[in-house]
């Protein structure tokens, strides 16, 4: 189908896709299916899907969501930052931590207490590493289950390398080196999901800062309605202490505006007949009447709050660059790793395990760069010298697709 001639539009809460590679692998699941759009959204924890009902129904559009790694949630209950240092991912992490340092501790510190447990295959192994392969195990579970859901859907991603030098490490009997992987890689992904809840609550408060209702002046008499009911024209009263529903001019009445949630100027304005208001100013003295320039859904506030929701849409030239960098990079150095590995003991009789290690390593050194491919960091082209009201003019005429 075209794109543009969806008849129906599904948005979904997916809150744990919180990077550009979870967007990566949701979007190349959900692409199998039969659909005109698919816009993922890290930055709010939300995929939104146009499809044809007479060729895709939104369980199987669900279905897709989670063969990719990720749960769905039906409700949008805000999630305290905090909270992910708290999660069963960070025990599991802390967990590791701890054994990694007891296996530091047996190996280096107190090595006459590293009990041999057992010998396999002409290697010793002791409660150093019994410690080494349990931190492993603990933290490298979820690196490993998004290395599964990676490899399920044809994503060389950060993921599918660091399972592959976790395991790898530990087939050639590196438990120290599989252990630093899996501890510090997810401490990462966790201070990565801690940053992304917070710039989360952020938008969520940008939310809340326009009131759900507005009253509106009809013939003289004022109705309370929804803020999403009221009409490119209609007057909307304020006042003192309350804040404006809607972007609109002044017609009546002035008053010392608080704007700072929208500009960022700390000190109050004052605001007259003609001038411009924006959602969500707080009148600190004064009774005004606006005319409405704009339904509440195209606001200054409204169209920022989109804008950043669908940033990672909008990529510029150096994240381009990047992509086509590491498009072409990764897999080279995939390649490269297993050639290491493969070609100087089948070729020229070099021992394995060196040349096995020595591929690893420089499949883990690849990963930089296509960790900062699918990161989801932005790379933001910022003109300081744009005056902020023109900035806000510039957002107001954006036209979001």
């Amino acid at each position: 189908m075209p794109a543009g001639e969806a008849a129906e539009t599904l948005s979904l809460s997916v809150p744990s896709m919180d990077c550009a590679s979870c967007a990566n692998k949701v979007e190349s699941s959900v692409s199998k299916l039969d659909v005109s759009e698919i816009d993922p959204r890290p930055t709010s924890g939300t995929l939104i899907v146009g499809y044809d009902p007479d060729t895709t129904t939104p369980e199987a559009i669900r279905d897709r969501v989670e063969a990719a790694g990720y749960e769905i949630e039906d409700d949008e209950t805000p999630h305290d930052p905090s909270a992910v240092w708290t999660s069963s991912r960070a025990i599991r992490t802390g967990l590791g931590a701890v054994f990694m340092l007891i296996g530091v501790t047996f190996e280096w510190l107190v090595p006459g207490a590293n009990t041999t447990l057992a010998t396999v295959l002409g290697a010793d192994l002791g409660v150093d590493w019994l410690a080494y392969v349990a931190a492993a195990g603990i933290a490298g579970t979820e690196i490993v289950r998004n290395g599964y859901y990676s490899i399920r859907n044809w994503s060389l991603d950060i993921d599918l390398l660091m399972t592959g030098g976790i395991l790898g490490a530990l087939a050639v009997n590196l438990p120290f080196e599989a252990a630093t992987l899996a501890v510090l890689f997810s401490i990462a992904e966790l201070l990565e999901r801690y940053s992304m809840d917070r710039a989360r609550g952020s938008l969520r408060e940008l939310m809340e800062l326009s009131p759900e209702t507005a009253t509106v002046l009809h013939d003289g008499h004022e109705h309370v309605v929804p803020a999403e009911e009221v009409a490119v024209g209609d007057r909307v009263v304020v006042r003192p202490g309350e804040k404006i529903p809607v972007d609109g001019i002044i017609r009546e009445g002035d008053s010392a505006l608080d704007e700072s949630p929208i500009t960022g100027e700390s000190v109050p304005a004052d605001k007259g007949p003609g001038d411009e208001v924006y959602a969500g100013s707080l009148t600190e003295a004064g009774y005004l009447e606006i005319e409405t320039t704009a339904p509440a859904d195209e606001s200054t506030i409204a169209r920022v709050i989109e804008l950043v929701e669908a940033a990672e849409g909008d990529q510029t030239d150096t994240e381009q660059f990047v992509d086509r960098f590491a498009a072409v990079y990764t897999p080279i150095v995939v390649v490269a790793a297993l050639a290491t590995m493969a070609i100087p003991p089948l070729v020229f009789g070099g021992p394995f395990t060196q040349w096995f290690v020595r591929g690893l390593t420089l499949l883990v050194i690849a990963c930089p760069i296509t960790y900062l491919r699918q990161s989801g960091v932005q790379v933001v082209d910022w003109n300081p010298t744009l005056p902020l009201s023109a900035a806000l003019k510039e957002v107001k005429k954006y036209q979001i697709r």
